[in-house]
């Protein structure tokens, strides 16, 4: 079960979320956790490196299609760069 309050997963049939949020009284109470723990680096850091991913991705996407091209370019023109 993912929490709607923090999108935390929970085992199924779970009263309470680590968060405080209620199930049964969709109320958010006290939490389990210490709230330094919800303030830690790890959802940025995983996000930073999904755009990372995702800019790379698109370069090498780009500069794949360019090597085509000049492929297909060089190819369609008959230029023989041994000669």
């Amino acid at each position: 079960m993912k929490c709607p309050h923090r999108k935390l997963l929970n085992p199924d049939g779970a009263q309470r979320c680590d968060c405080g949020f209620d199930s049964s009284s969709k109320k958010v109470l006290k939490s389990y956790v210490a709230s330094d723990q919800y303030s830690s680096s790890v959802p940025r850091d995983f996000e930073m490196i999904a755009t990372l991913c995702v800019r790379l991705h698109r370069k090498l996407l780009v500069y794949s299609v360019g090597a085509g091209l000049m492929i297909l370019a060089v190819r369609v023109t008959g230029i023989n760069s041994g000669q």
